[in-house]
């Protein structure tokens, strides 16, 4: 076994003696969690998390906002109300996961919903024990660091992060990872109609088709969301984020993926 400390030690080492590129300190430092999108700018490489980090639930580090997505859609489909076709609600309760379940009387059931201040005890039960959502934050694509105070400020957040890793894969195409899977069902954020409050959404339908101003291809740099949440996209390391992983830290990573 090696320590974390020999292993920097080890890394660090390589690197002295020379001018050492962001490029070069990724490697060296960032090879077990990160891999390369994009090293044509050694000064400024566009690097990317692995599925594999992106998908264990680490509280305080938003790189691991995939597996927080995961998550958020099977509490909803456990937990939340079922909506049937029409508008109508359902029960609480669960319901099958196929395109469009059916109730005990046949209805079809087109989503289940959630309050949003419903959430915050359910993630400490189904995601992280230490969950708080007013610990989190990230680096947007321009270095600067965002704190997410509120459960809304999270959700939204990891909803537009979701759509452009959806909107990423479809324009470079390729085989689906275990990132694509995790997003694939679709959430939305809207008001409660009866209470003081939003309602977290899972639609039981194909996923959805982006409105058609973001029908574009994306660059992978143009996925910092993922940086700063690093797992679902990539991001640039001129700003202090690329740095080591502690930077990815929320209570300190696709800003706004495609892992």
């Amino acid at each position: 076994e090696i320590s974390y400390g020999s292993r920097l030690d080890a890394a660090v080492a390589a690197l002295s003696g020379a001018a050492a590129s962001p490029l070069s300190a990724a490697t060296a430092l960032l090879w077990d969690v990160l891999r390369l999108v994009d090293k044509e700018d050694t000064d400024n490489p566009v690097v990317a998390v692995e599925d594999a980090v992106a998908m264990v639930p680490r509280q305080g580090f938003l790189g691991t906002w995939p597996s927080l997505y995961k998550t958020l859609c099977s509490i909803v489909q456990d937990h939340g109300v079922p909506e049937l076709r029409g508008g109508d609600e359902g029960a609480a309760g669960t319901a099958p996961s196929q395109s469009t379940a059916v109730d005990d009387n046949g209805a079809g059931i087109v989503a289940h919903w959630l309050l949003l201040s419903r959430l915050k005890p359910l993630l400490q039960d189904h995601w992280h024990a230490s969950f708080d959502e007013s610990s989190s934050g990230y680096l947007s694509d321009e270095g600067t660091f965002v704190r997410l105070r509120k459960m809304k400020h999270l959700v939204q957040a990891v909803l537009r992060w979701r759509e452009q890793r959806v909107l990423w894969r479809s324009g470079v195409g390729g085989k689906a990872t275990a990132v694509d899977e995790a997003v694939a069902p679709r959430l939305e954020l809207a008001p409660a109609q009866r209470q003081n409050d939003l309602v977290l959404r899972l639609v039981h339908s194909p996923a959805h088709a982006l409105p058609q101003s973001s029908q574009q291809q994306m660059s992978p740099r143009s996925h910092g969301v993922a940086a700063t949440a690093a797992p679902a996209g990539s991001t640039s390391l001129r700003s202090p984020a690329g740095a080591s992983p502690r930077q990815l830290r929320s209570t300190p990573p696709p800003p706004t993926p495609p892992a």
